[in-house]
């Protein structure tokens, strides 16, 4: 399926606000399982693989919220703690993320559709790092070390 499908698809649903957010957040989890072995693809060819990592899947519901008109960013942080799942504790990991920054009206809630369980402002990551706006040198730094990590495991 092509990005705009899920869009036509997301316009369609009627929902608004943060049931917009959450509808788009889980239809990308549904179609992009998390996967590190298609890193030098565009978030749009991945979506049409139906894999991708973080920055492939957040840029995918960042689109995807521009263009049903709820305003949104891309974060990152060089350094996070992740968990089985955003209710259970059980630290399985640190690492570098990517997710998107919503704003509604005056909220401001982190959306991640890395995790099934995730809800927007509830999800399986906690920064550790500064979290900054994502930029070209992130995209650069992201791509290479996630490409570098990844080719390493093959090894």
């Amino acid at each position: 399926m092509d990005i705009e499908t899920a869009v036509k698809a997301c316009r369609q649903s009627q929902y608004t606000g943060w049931q917009m957010v959450t509808f788009v957040q889980k239809y990308v989890n549904k179609h992009m399982k998390y996967s590190l072995d298609n890193t030098t693809d565009s978030p749009r060819m991945a979506f049409a693989k139906g894999k991708g990592y973080c920055w492939q899947q957040a840029w995918c519901v960042h689109y995807i919220l521009k263009r049903v008109n709820i305003r949104s960013e891309l974060v990152y942080t060089k350094k996070a703690c992740f968990y089985a799942s955003p209710e259970k504790k059980e630290k399985t990991k640190e690492a570098a993320h990517v997710w998107c920054r919503v704003r509604l009206n005056d909220t401001i809630k982190d959306v991640c559709s890395c995790n099934k369980e995730n809800m927007p402002g509830n999800v399986h990551f906690v920064p550790i790092a500064p979290v900054r706006r994502y930029n070209a040198i992130a995209l650069a730094g992201g791509y290479l070390g996630t490409a570098f990590l990844y080719n390493n495991k093959l090894k």
